[in-house]
């Protein structure tokens, strides 16, 4: 054990035996926690967030120019979606008890601003650029394919982004003030403890600022592991009264704020507006990622629904990409080859004509041959009609500047067309595998 560390623990007369090092911090005994020094104000913090009726924390027992020492605190299991969950509450009670309003500072919102539209611009030149050497390729290597398989939901996100960041300084522009709390900036599950009660430890890099942060730090950490909707949506229901007229807030002093909460609602409607949750194309859309195992087909799904009203152009694009994907798998899957040169009508063609869905294949004594005919007519027809619509309104191909894409509604019927394509087709597939024939 280090001499100094030594130095630190005779103080409380403990014998200590086991030093354990972890995330940088050594626990002598499971008795105590000591950390090196490393913000001289963190006693302020302590103070006033005390001050707030926040309590939360492990306070320090003792300090010194180096070191800071702690209880040991015994965190009580409990399943990580639980603890996710019971953090963002603590994260909504610390910002609701520190929240209060300041004067903007409009030269920061604008590097912000302007930063992050510098990064788009250059990624979607970089990508741009990109695409172009490799469509020059005679042969593809294997990431070259990756990429060109994928460009459209690279492009997607970079239009989204840009979208949304337009909108977001459109509604901050002209704001005198923000709200802002004091804020934890360093939120990772590690960081909460259970004993007694609920802890965040490692407050060293705390500041004042907008609560945006402590979400977008926990989302960097953990967006992989949890559902983020229904995170956030548990902390707007714990913050509701920041946007509640009627409520009588007992934490925040500057009470109810109409600009605010006018904010608040129309950032609120795009986010309604882009899930799309009353849609019923976008409940066969859910119910059709959950057909599928293949994560990239869902993310297709996915995007393609959110872009209808936010970005019709790369909706259109994703929506004939959709086809072309289940087509390629559903091919794969029945040992069926396919070329790389394949267009989407070829694809589209030999999976149907493997499906028994052409035309073709129904018999004029059938049953309402004539009728099932031309709906199996229609139904070849929507592939071939989106690519063709793709090439001069989807994404994937550059534009000129005088370009002018379709509406919001003319994505939701290449979107809807889409949907109902795949969702027959690949029905079709997994009923005839079921039952060994084929059947239409």
């Amino acid at each position: 054990m280090n001499n100094d560390i030594r130095s630190e623990v005779s103080k409380y007369n403990l014998p200590y035996n086991k030093l354990t090092i972890k995330s940088g911090v050594k626990i002598v005994d499971d008795r105590i926690v000591i950390k090196n020094k490393n913000n001289n104000d963190i006693d302020k913090t302590y103070n006033y967030l005390r001050s707030r009726a926040f309590d939360y924390f492990p306070y320090p027992i003792e300090e010194s120019n180096k070191y800071e020492i702690y209880p040991y605190i015994e965190d009580v299991y409990e399943p990580r979606e639980q603890k996710a969950m019971d953090m963002v509450h603590l994260l909504s009670l610390l910002h609701s008890k520190t929240t209060f309003y300041r004067e903007v500072d409009i030269d920061k919102n604008k590097k912000i601003y302007e930063d992050i539209v510098n990064d788009i611009d250059y990624l979607n030149n970089y990508y741009n650029e990109l695409i172009s050497l490799i469509e020059k390729e005679v042969y593809m290597s294997p990431s070259s394919y990756l990429i060109a398989r994928n460009i459209n939901i690279i492009f997607s996100s970079i239009y989204y982004v840009k979208d949304n960041i337009d909108k977001w300084y459109k509604l901050i522009e002209d704001n005198k003030n923000e709200r802002v709390s004091y804020i934890h900036n360093n939120i990772n599950l590690d960081h909460y403890l259970k004993s007694d009660k609920p802890y965040l430890i490692s407050w060293n890099k705390s500041r004042v600022d907008s609560p945006i942060y402590d979400l977008l730090s926990f989302y960097k950490n953990h967006y992989l592991e949890f559902d983020f909707d229904d995170l956030f949506h548990y902390y707007e229901d714990n913050m509701q009264h920041e946007y509640d007229k009627d409520y009588e807030n007992f934490f925040c002093y500057n009470g109810y704020d109409e600009r605010y909460a006018k904010i608040y609602q129309k950032c609120k409607d795009i986010v309604e507006r882009i899930e799309g949750t009353s849609s019923v194309i976008s409940q066969t859309a859910d119910n059709l990622k959950k057909k599928f195992s293949s994560e990239y087909m869902s993310q297709q799904i996915e995007l393609m629904v959110s872009m209808q009203a936010t970005n019709p152009t790369n909706a259109i694009g994703v929506a004939k990409e959709l086809i072309e994907s289940c087509c390629k798998t559903i091919l794969d899957e029945m040992g069926i080859p396919w070329s790389k040169t394949d267009d989407v009508p070829q694809l589209t063609n030999k999976t149907l004509d493997a499906l028994n869905l052409l035309p073709s294949n129904i018999q004029a004594t059938d049953q309402g041959a004539d009728a099932i005919k031309a709906i199996l007519g229609n139904l070849r027809a929507i592939p071939s009609k989106l690519a063709e619509i793709r090439n001069p309104f989807g994404s994937g191909h550059g534009k000129s500047a005088s370009f002018k894409g379709l509406e919001g509604r003319h994505a939701k019927l290449a979107v809807g067309s889409s949907i109902t394509f795949v969702d027959f087709v690949w029905s079709t597939y997994e009923n005839q595998k079921q039952i060994g024939q084929k059947i239409i």
